[in-house]
């Protein structure tokens, strides 16, 4: 937003809009562009083997994912007991995953709430320019 209100003589209500919408719309191409690239894989009904690579590359990381979070409310309620612990050869590592993930989501907390306190001063500024004091 910032950097429309800098490059256009624009105000900074109508740059939060109009970057905003053009983020929702980019956000919606390359969704759009994604699926259509997905449907025509299904389309030819052969996958490659570079796709069936790729295919398991993505299962495993769900499958991984949703064992992890599968694991972490049964730890916190203390379900598995030590000697499962230290005999199971995947807990170490599934133990720290919900971590991992929960330090990679905060680390785009800083963005977002950058954008969150530009549109606030926005929002305020517009309106003080509408109720004159």
């Amino acid at each position: 937003m910032e950097f429309l209100a800098k490059t256009f003589p624009i105000g900074k209500v109508f740059a939060l809009i109009f970057g905003t919408i053009a983020i929702l719309v980019s956000l919606i191409f390359v969704v759009h562009w994604v699926a259509k690239k997905i449907d025509t894989s299904f389309q030819k009904g052969k996958l490659s083997g570079s796709d069936k690579i790729i295919g398991g590359i993505i299962m495993l990381i769900v499958g991984v994912l949703f064992y992890s979070m599968m694991l972490w409310p049964l730890n916190q309620f203390e379900m598995i007991g030590e000697k499962s612990k230290t005999s199971s050869i995947s807990y170490k590592t599934l133990e720290t995953i919900p971590l991992k993930t929960r330090t990679f989501v905060e680390g785009f907390k800083p963005l977002f709430s950058h954008f969150w306190e530009v549109m606030e001063e926005t929002i305020q500024e517009a309106q003080q320019k509408e109720t004159p004091e």
